[in-house]
């Protein structure tokens, strides 16, 4: 990005065309590569060193000394640290499969139904990879099942760019030993990190260093996947070309099924992330600059937070509560894992969140709010009854949300009516609103008859400023960069008169 120094640099009269460029054009060009190569660009001369900007509003923090090592380096750096306006925990742990216990467990327990063997004899696959090599089969496995996602997705999608580089590296896969001794190495690594809580020493040291910082993301989703991370940290980067490995898919740190959420442990080592931020935020080290939390899974549906924080109270529900009163707060995401053991309305019933979520901004209420939970949508069926089914009202408390300007739900059970006379107490402030996932109990209810309610209803069509309604419609077998999204689609039918996107349900 070109800066205010651009047009009055000197170019010299021996310098190559490429230098002779209006800085205008240079802007373009530079917009259009990653920062990697900005870097490389900076490099080469001292006139782009001048005149060409890093891209550079935020910063990563995790169990990675070197996420640390750059996280520290931004915040003494005197022009960088001063663009950063989000911090990133990255709370995603590489996992390692524990030696069973014993004999007993080693048959049934763990590692036997885990066990991957090759032939020796065997040569490379249709992808060109070979999978030999003495390395703990659960890893091999995790291995081959990214390569599997990767060539799914070609066979689904378009031939974009980003999957041909992707398939360039799976042509290019380390061998399987040398994979294994590197993740070997990044384990250690990530021990003598949690060890020493360089990761936290940093945040606390340094969060106050970033005078223009206004959100702080929590997230265990960064790595998503192979060769395709939610985002490239400085310890992602540094990985070798073709380094294929066993992807962080649950929180906490576990194998790749549904995670399980043990009681609230204010000592424990998971959600590490949220529990360090709450009290480093409630101590004020932040002098105060954050108005933006998200918890944010990347609707992957097993790395939120223990939603068993609100069970009952503790520390880190007191903290909880203490950020979001700050006057300045105004933005939430929060991404919830709901054991599959503890139903939605046992958690909530208590009115612990409902109390949070009241008492933000002092009272005030929030701007955006963003609620989900990773239910499996697929347990009920309509006239039955239903467990995880709980009154909007025992979480939303409409008279605290005055200047509320989004809300977004997902994956919640839902009576219409109920939905309706939420929606309908939203403030006038309102702008848009994301429904994922819902499911409508009512026998004969559906997207289909609830878009006809809002509009008959609510007498949105009156405002001068008119909310926006996105609703999600998955597939059995969408990913989450997959899911569509229905907006224009839904305005057309609430404000022109145009049909239901939804009439054939």
């Amino acid at each position: 990005m070109a800066s205010s120094n651009s047009e009055t640099a000197e170019v010299p009269n021996h310098a190559s065309p490429a230098l002779r460029l209006p800085p205008e054009i240079v802007k373009i060009i530079v917009d259009q590569v990653p920062n990697s190569t900005i870097k490389s660009l900076r490099l080469t001369c001292r006139l782009f060193l001048e005149t060409v900007d890093l891209r550079l509003d935020r910063v990563f923090i995790s169990a990675n000394p070197r996420n640390v090592e750059v996280f520290t380096a931004i915040a003494n750096h005197e022009v960088f640290r001063a663009k950063i306006t989000e911090i990133i925990w990255d709370d995603a742990i590489l996992y390692v499969r524990p030696m069973p216990r014993s004999e007993v467990e080693a048959l049934y327990g763990s590692d036997d139904e885990y066990q991957d063997y090759v032939d020796e004899d065997e040569g490379r696959d249709e992808n060109g990879i070979d999978w030999r090599g003495d390395v703990p089969g659960w890893f091999r496995i995790g291995c081959r099942e990214n390569i599997y996602h990767i060539k799914d997705d070609r066979e689904c999608d378009l031939d974009r760019l980003s999957l041909v580089a992707m398939a360039q590296q799976v042509t290019e896969q380390m061998p399987m030993e040398k994979a294994w001794a590197y993740y070997q190495e990044l384990l250690q690594q990530q021990r003598d990190v949690r060890d020493s809580q360089a990761h936290i020493n940093a945040l606390e040291k340094y969060v106050g260093s970033f005078p223009a910082l206004k959100r702080i993301t929590i997230t265990a989703a960064t790595h998503e996947g192979l060769y395709n991370p939610l985002y490239e940290t400085p310890m992602i980067r540094s990985f070798p070309r073709g380094f294929n490995y066993y992807l962080p898919f649950g929180y906490p740190p576990a194998d790749r099924c549904q995670p399980e959420c043990d009681e609230w442990d204010e000592d424990g080592n998971d959600w590490q992330g949220f529990r360090t931020v709450m009290r480093v935020l409630t101590e004020g080290r932040d002098c105060y600059r954050v108005m933006d939390l998200r918890i944010d899974d990347n609707e992957m549906g097993t790395m939120g937070l223990n939603s068993r924080v609100f069970e009952k109270e503790n520390r880190t529900l007191d903290n909880f509560e203490a950020v979001l009163a700050l006057l300045n707060f105004t933005h939430l995401q929060l991404d919830l894992i709901v054991d599959e053991h503890y139903s939605q309305a046992e958690i909530f019933c208590n009115g612990l969140l409902r109390r949070a979520l009241a008492g933000a901004s002092g009272g005030q209420g929030l701007k955006h709010l963003s609620l989900s939970t990773d239910i499996s949508m697929h347990m009920y069926e309509p006239g039955d009854d239903c467990d995880w089914y709980i009154p909007l009202a025992m979480i939303f408390t409409p008279t605290r949300y005055s200047r509320l300007q989004h809300f977004g739900l997902a994956s919640f059970y839902v009576e219409q009516d109920d939905l309706l006379a939420l929606l309908a107490s939203l403030p006038k402030t309102l702008r848009s609103v994301e429904l994922s996932r819902i499911e409508i109990m009512d026998i004969g209810g559906s997207y289909q008859t609830l878009l006809c309610a809002i509009r008959d209803k609510l007498g949105w069509k009156e405002r001068v400023q008119r909310p926006t309604l996105a609703i999600s419609s998955e597939f059995n077998y969408s990913r989450p960069e997959r899911t569509l999204w229905l907006k224009d689609e839904i305005y057309s039918f609430l404000y022109q008169d145009g049909s239901n996107p939804f009439e054939d349900d």
